[in-house]
């Protein structure tokens, strides 16, 4: 999907050298609504190969550059000025890059799905792709062996005043196929992961249509094929994938990678000037404590995976949250000090 910056976003927990243990990514690996990552993309040449398939491998890829550099930041959509464009969207990314820039996306227990993008051109202003059928982005929950696939239909309609013609449109039609065909142990600039490898190959026929105002029909004018094809890599340590391999149209050569830079923001890993955080019990039932080891002057929410928000409540470094009321699943939680700056965020688990 070429439209989209296919955005990565992980949250590192740790630096150094991992033991190579085949894992499982759920759903509680994925993006939250308050995460914060800084993006990189390099197309320098250092990484000449995805590596090896299969399990138990070792992908060095610590001589990644930092080049174009991006800020993520995922809020909910109702703080976004598109979220009835949207209405099954659970969170959006704001890219720092990019004028008015949101993709809108949505986390369930069996998949994370891109449901489309929104951004400004300079030619026809806010311009709208709308994904129908979504674009299922990874299966959940995820192990060695897992495949999915699938098709994606992502339209643009807009206003475009030029002789006969009234708009614009276009449309992608995509077929993709992922397999996760490896596991192992992945160093980038930042660390070494135990983690999973998508091998993600896709097909897009893009055409471009312009409407005649009367009588009134739409007319295609232009019609190209390419592919997509990359390679992710996956964490039980992340909030998404930890780096990415793009490949040319052939799944042969090396176009460009793209890695996470930041540093880690999980439970006592984001900076707490406050002390230690801690959460009982946990899986929860009934009811969670949420217990800070200073006092704050502050807020607490709650939120569950689609970024609905379940709590918004004033916080003084000690609370006991009702769960009766919660399905279960998994639950996040953000604090806020009287600035509104974040001071901690992690999840836990309600089980019925």
């Amino acid at each position: 999907m070429k439209k989209l910056t296919l955005i990565a976003m992980a949250v590192v927990a740790f630096a150094g050298t991992a033991l190579k243990a085949q894992i499982t990514v759920t759903s509680s690996n994925m993006p939250i609504v308050g995460d914060k990552f800084i993006w990189v993309y390099d197309s320098s040449g250092t990484i000449t190969s995805p590596g090896g398939s299969g399990g138990s491998q070792t992908w060095n890829f610590s001589t990644m550059n930092v080049k174009s550099p991006d800020t993520i930041n995922v809020v909910t959509p109702g703080s976004t000025p598109y979220a009835s464009k949207f209405p099954g969207a659970g969170m959006a990314f704001k890219l720092s890059q990019g004028k008015s820039e949101y993709e809108f996306v949505n986390t369930t227990v069996s998949a994370f799905d891109y449901l489309g993008v929104t951004l400004y051109n300079a030619t026809y202003g806010q311009i709208y792709y709308h994904m129908n059928p979504v674009w299922d982005f990874y299966a959940l929950p995820a192990t060695y062996g897992t495949t999915w696939s699938g098709t994606y239909i992502s339209t643009m309609k807009t206003a475009y005043a030029s002789g006969p013609y009234d708009s614009i449109g276009e449309i992608e039609y995509a077929t993709y196929s992922d397999d996760i065909d490896a596991w192992g142990n992945i160093t980038t600039p930042t660390g070494t992961y135990n983690s999973l490898r998508d091998k993600h190959l896709e097909k897009d026929v893009d055409s471009t249509l312009l409407h005649i105002a009367s009588p009134p029909s739409w007319v295609t004018v232009l019609t190209t094929t390419s592919h997509y094809n990359f390679y992710s890599w996956y964490s039980n340590s992340a909030d998404y994938f930890i780096a990415e391999v793009l490949m040319d149209s052939n799944d042969v050569a090396v176009t460009g990678v793209q890695w996470l830079k930041n540093s880690p923001a999980g439970i006592n890993e984001l900076t707490n000037s406050n002390g230690k955080t801690w959460v009982y019990p946990d899986p929860a039932s009934d009811a969670v404590n949420i217990q800070m080891s200073t006092g704050i002057n502050g807020t607490i929410k709650i939120v569950d995976m689609t970024g609905q928000e379940m709590a918004n409540m004033p916080y003084n470094g000690k609370i006991q949250i009702n769960t009766v009321h919660y399905p279960s699943g998994v639950y996040f939680f953000i604090i806020t000090d009287s600035g509104g700056n974040i001071v901690d965020r992690e999840k836990f688990s309600v089980i019925r």
